[in-house]
């Protein structure tokens, strides 16, 4: 049974853990210009999250604020300023 539990990209009450073991198996954001996350949540939890079998979903924009590029460019991807294209390891998407 799929469970989806939404929650403000700086909700103080977000956690990804709870006594050591993840809460979820993915992770949707879709906060593009978010300057602080909320809760535990951090780049470093995001990445980590990964690193433990997450799967990620990250919406960007022309706002895509520093957070969530930060947490692309540990990913191996860059978000260009003007957005339009992804570099994905290597290969351009788009334009």
């Amino acid at each position: 049974m799929l469970k989806f539990c939404t929650q403000v990209a700086d909700d103080a009450s977000i956690n990804l853990k709870k006594y050591g073991s993840w809460l979820f198996d993915h992770l949707i954001i879709f906060s593009p210009s978010v300057e602080d996350f909320g809760g535990t949540l951090t780049v470093e939890g995001v990445i980590e999250f990964i690193d433990g079998g997450g799967n990620v979903l990250v919406a960007g924009a022309k706002d895509t604020g520093d957070l969530l590029r930060e947490i692309a460019a540990e990913c191996g991807f860059e978000v260009q300023r003007n957005l339009s294209c992804l570099l994905l390891l290597g290969k351009t998407i788009g334009n």
